[in-house]
């Protein structure tokens, strides 16, 4: 008996895929602009992923969909230009299909991880990295400790914002002082937010960012 279910068990944890997000192909609108349409094929098992830009405000814009020379491949990493004196978002609407049909399938649970929510320091300024994800019945959760970070609940949305302005070389998932989890249940569709604060009259700068829909 208990050999069984040491074996059930590690089946149970090899069949927990994370989704994976790779090579989007463009379907339709204008590229990086709001109303472009991309799709994300097989991020999991018959499931692919449509993800629309909604807007973009504030000073912040897109300069890619989905970059993977930097980071990782298996999450989805937006690069976002961020001019001077910015405060605001690119907003994408992230949908997941059943592969075979296209139609919305609603997911068990979804979670999503903002990662190396950082920052920059010039000379007239401080660049802070903010994200935003739609907030369904779930859950969210972050390390309160290293002063990086803010994380609030809004009606509707948890913001996480950096506080610090302090930067990480590169992007890992080390540093999980400037990361934060939110994890939806039974939705096909949800919203999330990729922006950030830049008070410097000067220096402008393309941030790489990372969301891992994976737990940390």
């Amino acid at each position: 008996l208990l050999l069984s279910f040491l074996t059930l068990t590690q089946t149970n944890i090899k069949a927990h895929i994370d989704y994976t997000f790779k090579s989007p192909v463009l379907q339709s609108s204008t590229d990086l602009q709001p109303g472009a349409v991309s799709l994300f094929s097989n991020v999991k098992p018959n499931v692919n992923a449509r993800i629309t830009v909604m807007d973009a405000t504030g000073g912040v814009t897109l300069s890619a969909i989905d970059e993977n020379w930097t980071g990782f491949d298996e999450a989805f990493q937006p690069f976002i230009n961020i001019k001077q004196n910015a405060n605001g978002y690119v907003e994408f609407k992230i949908e997941f299909l059943n592969a075979l049909n296209g139609n919305l399938q609603q997911q068990g649970q979804i979670p999503v991880t903002c990662i190396d929510v950082d920052g920059e320091t010039y000379d007239d300024g401080i660049l802070y990295e903010q994200d935003q994800v739609e907030y369904m019945p779930g859950y969210y959760d972050f390390k309160m400790t290293g002063g990086n970070l803010q994380v609030v609940n809004p009606p509707n949305w948890v913001a996480i914002k950096n506080t610090s302005g302090f930067s990480y070389e590169g992007i890992d998932t080390v540093a999980k002082d400037v990361m934060a989890t939110v994890v939806n249940r039974n939705t096909s569709t949800f919203l999330l937010r990729i922006g950030a604060l830049n008070t410097s009259d000067e220096e402008s700068e393309i941030r790489y960012r990372s969301v891992y829909f994976k737990k940390f």
